[in-house]
């Protein structure tokens, strides 16, 4: 490796530093963990922006970085659904089925992290959670009360409500929180992508739990919710807060 690309490294990994001595006390540590994530794509050159959400995501840590005054070499461009036309073929590639699941949960590393990161897929499958989500769950998140609810922090530190499939038949009974990180995660995740050939991210996972609801004849803006997406339309941000299961959900599994 020459000098120059030594250099680099260091001028990334302290500039790393100083967005985190910055930022620790005014984000969350899962916020700050997909953050730095972001941040480190961005200086090694590697960030692709191919959904709207990893846009938002780069804008905030751009935002963060000149308010503390860091300087990062990057131009984000602005988002357009027609800059990118195959955005949902893309999803619709990725999403999974039970066939392609069962092989995801057996090329999992056979160890106790390994069994960490099956729950983990099983969890954000049959709920939708993004993956900062379902990482910073905690045993008092879940409540039991005829279904699986669970009382998530989502993006932008905002609190929402959503359930677990109790089809999954997912034991929580000795549930203490996961030990397992974001960058685990996604290591495993493009390693057992290789391994089985199938194309696909920890947030297909999500998709894939959309996409069941929907065919699930489950309404547009109560998936919105579940999902705790911000922006889907007009309609959703007048929506009563979600504290029930509705009929559509029951047939599914809920």
């Amino acid at each position: 490796m020459c000098y120059h690309s030594i250099m680099e490294g260091k001028f990334m990994e302290i500039k790393i530093k100083i967005f985190q001595e910055a930022l620790k006390d005014k984000v969350s540590t899962n916020t700050l963990k997909s953050y730095t994530t972001i941040l480190r794509m961005i200086l090694d050159g590697k960030l692709e922006v191919k959904s709207k959400a990893r846009h938002d995501q780069a804008s905030a840590v751009l935002t963060k970085a000149k308010e503390i005054g860091l300087d990062v070499d990057y131009t984000l461009t602005k988002w357009s659904k027609r800059g990118d036309k195959n955005i949902k073929k893309n999803i619709i590639d990725k999403l999974i089925d039970n066939d392609k699941l069962n092989k995801i949960l057996t090329a999992c590393p056979n160890t106790d992290k390994g069994n960490e990161l099956r729950l983990a897929i099983l969890i954000s499958y049959n709920s939708g959670l993004r993956l900062s989500e379902v990482l910073a769950l905690k045993p008092t998140d879940i409540v039991l009360n005829g279904y699986i609810r669970l009382n998530i922090q989502g993006k932008g530190e905002k609190y929402r409500t959503t359930y677990l499939n109790k089809s999954a038949n997912i034991n929580l009974d000795n549930f203490n929180g996961f030990n397992i990180n974001i960058g685990y995660v996604e290591a495993n995740i493009t390693r057992i992508a290789l391994k089985t050939g199938i194309n696909f991210t920890f947030h297909s996972l999500r998709h894939t739990f959309a996409t069941t609801l929907l065919k699930g004849k489950v309404s547009l803006p109560k998936i919105s919710k579940l999902l705790g997406h911000a922006d889907i339309s007009t309609t959703a941000i007048y929506l009563h807060t979600l504290d029930e299961v509705d009929d559509a959900m029951k047939n599914l599994g809920f």
